[in-house]
């Protein structure tokens, strides 16, 4: 009796074990399955932000570098029409011909007006050609051309000095003449800026950067009482050019040009505007406002 008690006492102790054992199993494998849930749904949620960031990305990237790229591209093409004047680049000579070989342009050139009201900006910048060793706009070289070769032909050599003048170079000469003023006449520095525009403007505020004007080589105290200025006075505007910085008894013009007078700088405009020009004695600017309020 006592073997049988002690044998079925040895199987409950066993079937204990083996109990313990399952139980201890079955939480194991519960555990490790939250486990896997859980690591399961931190990698959706990691995959979930990635494709978000993804997205992200891609929209950053068309909306701030590819579509303005592209538009860029758009913008700079030369087929565009801008209505700025001062903005377009000419990129061919747009020029087409009268019976005397003279450029008929339009006003959108002629009349093209970069001033201390209307400054433009190193964006611009002419198709230009050489004559007479200085570059002007390519659409009005014939003009000049032919003006420069009826004047030999009167016995008068124009010879010129000055052309196109680029947005940064005309910076630099402006910082040149404020240094004149500074050192040669112990002016401040505040005073020599507001001397120095008077004479060479700011960049973006001269006309010499439409490459419509040129300087020609002569004294502009003496100029005006020579004979070449004389023959100018009288046929200069039959090829299409004006005094571009006038001094005229009638007016002073200083004060619609900001600079003061200067009859050595001619400039184009265009055979008819400068007919009508010449007739009425206005400079470049009063022009262009008699045009606007017409």
């Amino acid at each position: 009796m006592r073997r049988k008690k002690s044998a079925v006492i040895l199987k409950n102790k066993e079937l204990g074990h083996f109990i313990s054992k399952k139980r201890l199993f079955i939480k194991g494998s519960k555990l490790s399955e939250r486990k896997m849930r859980r690591a399961e749904v931190i990698l959706r949620t990691l995959i979930g932000i990635g494709f978000v960031l993804v997205l992200i990305a891609v929209f950053v990237f068309i909306f701030v570098f590819l579509i303005p790229y592209l538009q860029s591209k758009v913008s700079n093409t030369p087929e565009e029409t801008v209505s700025d004047a001062q903005s377009v680049v000419s990129f061919e000579p747009q020029a087409s011909y009268d019976n005397m070989g003279l450029p008929i342009l339009s006003n959108e050139i002629n009349l093209r007006l970069i001033n201390w009201e209307n400054p433009s900006d190193e964006r611009f910048k002419p198709k230009v050609q050489k004559v007479s060793g200085v570059e002007v706009d390519a659409d009005m070289a014939t003009a000049l051309k032919t003006m420069l070769e009826a004047a030999k032909n009167a016995g008068y050599l124009i010879e010129l000095s000055d052309g196109y003048v680029s947005y940064e170079m005309q910076q630099e000469r402006y910082d040149a003449k404020v240094s004149e003023l500074m050192e040669q006449e112990g002016q401040s520095l505040v005073m020599a800026k507001t001397n120095a525009k008077k004479s060479v403007p700011l960049a973006g505020q001269s006309d010499f950067q439409t490459g419509l004007c040129v300087k020609l080589k002569a004294d502009i105290e003496t100029f005006a009482d020579s004979q070449t200025y004389e023959w100018l006075e009288k046929h200069m505007h039959e090829y299409g050019f004006i005094f571009r910085f006038p001094d005229n008894s009638r007016e002073n013009h200083t004060t619609h040009t900001g600079l003061t007078a200067d009859n050595t700088v001619i400039r184009y405009v265009g055979q008819e505007n400068a007919k009508f020009i010449h007739t009425s004695g206005m400079c470049l600017e009063e022009y262009v406002d008699y045009l606007a309020n017409r």
